[in-house]
């Protein structure tokens, strides 16, 4: 077989490889605690602010978990999650609806403490 022919198999059988472990691997998921964001865990107070505001932190279009730490109860209103936003309630921990009808939005088809509309791989994992 000449160099030439050589060579040029080489170098082809060499780029077919690189594509392969050039591509960068997806990054790890972040993982954000509602209390870095506020929220009391208390049952009394509501989180909802604290909560949105530790959803709305996480860098899309990357995975990330939300976490609720135990102990604490967590009174919300509707929360809206984002695509790629798992909420991680950890054993001991709870999420609690308000009771407040002004908290929610005025149509009473959205009434709910956890909200995923039109977003993708999204979920609520853990002990509670």
């Amino acid at each position: 077989m000449p160099i030439c022919s050589l060579s040029f198999t080489f170098i082809f059988s060499i780029l077919l490889i690189l594509p392969a472990h050039s591509r960068p691997s997806p990054p790890p998921p972040a993982t954000l605690s509602v209390t870095d964001f506020g929220a009391a865990g208390d049952g009394s107070h509501y989180d909802t602010k604290s909560i949105q505001s530790a959803i709305d932190a996480c860098p899309a279009p990357n995975p990330c978990y939300v976490v609720l730490p135990a102990p604490g109860s967590y009174l919300t209103a509707t929360v809206h999650l984002l695509s790629g936003v798992v909420l991680v309630v950890e054993e001991g921990a709870r999420i609690l609806a308000g009771t407040k009808q002004e908290d929610f939005p005025a149509e009473p088809a959205r009434w709910y403490a956890v909200l995923a509309e039109e977003v993708e791989n999204v979920g609520i994992t853990g002990g509670g």
